[in-house]
């Protein structure tokens, strides 16, 4: 199985140097998607993170979050 590697960048920056074997892409996707959920809950006004999710050496896909006051 292909081993997927998920790096956060922001306010908490994350260097996932383990990984986890997942069986294709889109369990991948769920994975980073739960992780989102986990990021949600520090994000704060003003904050950006990104979650890039590679697999072996080389990029599968990000999840941008930003926030910011409109007011």
């Amino acid at each position: 199985m292909p081993r997927y590697f998920f790096h956060i960048d922001g306010s908490q920056p994350y260097r996932d140097e383990d990984g986890e074997e997942l069986i294709d892409d889109d369990a991948a996707w769920r994975l980073a998607t739960r992780v989102t959920r986990d990021i949600e809950t520090s994000v704060r006004p003003g904050d950006s993170w990104e979650l890039e999710v590679w697999c072996q050496e080389a990029p599968v896909f990000r999840i941008d979050i930003k926030t910011e006051w409109v007011r």
